[in-house]
């Protein structure tokens, strides 16, 4: 018996060793991880990714899932195609159709991490709008020409002498990059075991003050945020210290982005950085990073900045055990978004 139970172990520990070590095998398991709500499914963002971090049981609050509604009203006249470089505060709230936009009539949505199979000719008879948006947290990551020529342009692998090539190819078939996260993912991301993770996360909350390296929860104690945008030592903090230099390389950044796509044949270059939401809901004075791009920005950059009307009833746009806004606050920024594409003269 012993030995039946020590084979089965092996066989099914060999399972998630192989499936963890293949890309498509990822792809297949997270898809049916994240398709139902049984208990050998994820429960990891269906109450927020902050909460799938943190795992407190007070913060299990279930999310609105169904994409913001198209808006009404837009005008009949369809004379743009709208190229979008953006992150899941884009893609997780609104879906990828025209119709959600003024004056589209063909929609382009690439995410920061998509991969070209061939270089985007952009030719159109309609004139030609792009739009690329990240969260404040990343934009010293992303706001780069070489960032955003990635996304619309394949870029070929270095030609590496034969040696190297035989000990990329040995350590590929050794060793997946991310094979220890995708064996967490593969053996313990299931909702059979949430309790047991909340009752941990409770235990070191309540008894040694501790919570997942990765969040950070609110003065109030009602939310939480993203540890990386409060502690002002790193990089995508809103605490941390921007000098003015900084702020203007960003721009020369941009300036040079929106100069080579217009060169391209684009009509218009439009920037959209979505706040931090503890920029927001906290009443500590931030770097202000956001409103200083804008303003560094004007008169030679077109900067939709969503962070004025969010603030003004930021409670309500945003999740508590989230780090993105909720459909409310995609709805805020998507109603500015179409005022400029009303107002642009192309």
């Amino acid at each position: 018996m012993k030995k039946i139970v020590a084979l089965f172990v092996f066989f099914i520990c060999l399972l998630a060793l192989l499936v963890s070590s293949s890309e498509r095998g990822m792809r297949m398991l997270t898809k049916e991880r994240y398709a139902g709500a049984g208990i050998l499914n994820s429960d990891k963002y269906a109450f927020g990714d902050l909460y799938g971090l943190s795992y407190l049981p007070e913060f299990r609050i279930a999310k609105q899932e169904k994409f913001t509604e198209v808006p009404s009203g837009l005008p009949a006249e369809k004379d743009l195609d709208l190229f979008v470089v953006g992150d899941s505060y884009l893609y997780s709230y609104l879906d990828t159709l025209p119709d959600y936009y003024a004056r589209v009539n063909q929609l382009d949505f690439r995410r920061w991490e998509h991969v070209p199979v061939r270089a985007e000719a952009f030719t159109s008879g309609r004139k030609k709008v792009l739009l690329i948006e990240s969260v404040e947290r990343n934009i010293a990551n992303v706001i780069a020409l070489e960032r955003i020529r990635a996304v619309f342009e394949p870029t070929p692998p270095p030609a590496l002498p034969w040696w190297e090539q035989w000990n990329e190819a040995i350590k590929s078939a050794l060793y997946h990059p991310t094979l220890e996260s995708n064996l967490e993912f593969t053996l313990f991301n299931l909702a059979l075991l949430s309790p047991i993770k909340a009752w941990k996360a409770t235990w070191n909350d309540r008894v040694f003050g501790r919570l997942a390296r990765e969040v950070h929860r609110s003065k109030s104690g009602d939310r939480l945020f993203m540890q990386e945008t409060v502690d002002a030592q790193e990089k995508g903090s809103s605490y941390r210290e921007i000098s003015e230099d900084e702020v203007n390389r960003t721009v020369q950044k941009m300036e040079e982005i929106q100069a080579f796509y217009l060169s391209k044949g684009f009509d218009l270059v439009l920037f959209s950085f979505m706040p931090n939401p503890v920029s927001l809901l906290e009443a500590e004075k931030g770097n202000q990073y956001l409103a200083r791009i804008q303003a560094a920005g004007a008169g030679k950059l077109t900067i939709i900045d969503p962070s004025p009307r969010l603030k003004s009833n930021a409670s309500q746009y945003f999740y508590q055990s989230d780090s993105h806004w909720n459909q409310r606050g995609a709805r805020v920024w998507l109603d500015q978004l179409n005022e400029v594409l009303r107002g642009a003269q192309l």
